[in-house]
């Protein structure tokens, strides 16, 4: 079998027959989970005074990470060796140390992962479902008990403790087994996954194309000697909001969205009504910085609080999208800061016009929402729609990495059997 050859950056649903995710990291945030597994390994550590739980973490994650790479030259039974190294380099029993690992690293992150699901994964899946394509997890860690705390529903779940499987990644055997249960060629699949070097270099191995999740601060290689590019067959995005989910997603209901947005709104104006109300009384007496009016002061702190809050609601509710986006947030306080604008504006007008100022008020409030709706709906909440995030490499790195790729697949004898 030769290896995948150039591809055009748009998916052709119709030509995908099966879909392969991973699922660490590319169905929910592992940075966002490292980062609160992290803090309750420090308040264990400092309850039982020692590093014990860390120390047998840490080796069996470099114990893990070894005999991957050692998968990438040779098939290898990782099984019967991670516990014993790992317990060697701990300085524990490989009883300890599998008692460690399960809790750890496959019980207790069940109740975070939800929080951490990665936006928009659960619509693919359900458009995937809708449009009769069969969805697979690959995972080199157990994967059931995760992808049910996920909320995510699979057809077929493979890990690389089962029987038939025994390897790691970038080993394909666990994907070669995907596409043997779903009678599926390998050119008629789709990979997913956050690890070029494990992920994408598995699907590369296997025949399957793949689609890489890097955002644009991630290296192109992590850990593969220095290696840049990705391999041949291989799209790039940000995200599951990547356009070229485009068509698994169901159509935008505006009358939900619209009813969503107006909620928000209004808790977003009673916490700043509130605040407001708390804090000028305060402030009006008291010396502001630059002699400004302590009115004025309450007035922009209330705004400025009301607008985080309104942020973070539209986001995870109104919109559905990651909150942490500090470039979405900008652009989300300039828009309501066009919107106060527009509001005080018309309102201004209109009231100087001979409105009777609760009249000018309602339409200020009213033309400023609807101009903030369709700004934040078009463009503060627009998913990407190409560049180096969602389309990759320039044409002519594109070129590079391919002639790279080439000559890495062609020192890969088994990637053409």
């Amino acid at each position: 079998m030769s290896g995948p050859g150039p591809v055009d950056d748009a998916i052709d649903w119709s030509r995908v027959d099966l879909v392969v995710f991973d699922l660490d990291g590319t169905l929910y945030d592992a940075r966002r989970l490292r980062a609160v597994m992290a803090l309750w390994l420090l308040a264990d550590a400092l309850r039982h005074r020692s590093l014990a739980t860390v120390r047998a973490l840490a080796a069996f994650r470099r114990v893990r990470e070894a005999l991957g790479d050692a998968s990438a030259r040779r098939g290898v039974d990782f099984e019967a060796l991670q516990d014993r190294l790992a317990a060697r380099r701990a300085g524990c029993t490989p009883t300890v140390l599998r008692q460690t690992v399960q809790d750890w690293m496959e019980q207790r992150p069940l109740r975070w992962l939800r929080p951490c699901r990665r936006p928009g994964v659960a619509e693919v899946f359900e458009g995937l479902r809708r449009a009769g394509k069969p969805v697979a997890v690959w995972s080199d860690y157990p994967a059931q008990a995760k992808l049910q705390a996920l909320g995510l529903r699979a057809d077929l779940v493979v890990s690389a403790s089962d029987a038939q499987v025994r390897r790691l990644k970038p080993d394909p055997v666990g994907l070669q087994f995907v596409l043997r249960h779903f009678g599926v060629a390998p050119g008629r699949a789709l990979m997913v996954g956050d690890r070029v070097d494990r992920d994408v270099a598995a699907a590369a191995r296997a025949g399957v194309p793949a689609l890489w999740l890097g955002g644009p601060g991630r290296a192109l290689f992590r850990r593969q000697s220095g290696r840049p590019g990705l391999p041949a067959g291989t799209r790039r995005c940000a995200g599951f909001h990547d356009p070229r989910f485009a068509p698994l997603r169901p159509a935008r209901r505006w009358g939900g969205l619209a009813l969503r947005y107006t909620v928000t709104g209004g808790l977003a104006a009673a916490v700043d009504l509130g605040l407001f109300q708390l804090l000028a009384p305060r402030w009006s007496a008291a010396a502001m910085p630059g002699g400004l009016p302590g009115v004025l002061v309450a007035a922009l702190a209330s705004f400025l609080v009301a607008a985080a809050v309104n942020f973070v609601a539209s986001s995870c509710w109104a919109y559905r999208q990651d909150w942490r986006s500090p470039a979405r947030a900008l652009r989300f306080l300039l828009a309501a800061g066009l919107g106060a604008c527009v509001n005080g504006g018309i309102t201004t007008a209109l009231a100087l016009a001979g409105w009777p100022a609760l009249a000018a008020k309602a339409v200020g409030i009213g033309l400023a929402f609807g101009l903030n709706f369709a700004v934040n709906t078009a463009w503060v909440f627009s998913p990407p729609r190409g560049g180096a995030c969602a389309g990759g490499p320039s044409a002519a790195g594109r070129t590079r990495h391919r002639a790279i790729a080439a000559a890495a697949w062609r020192r890969h004898p088994s990637a053409r059997e």
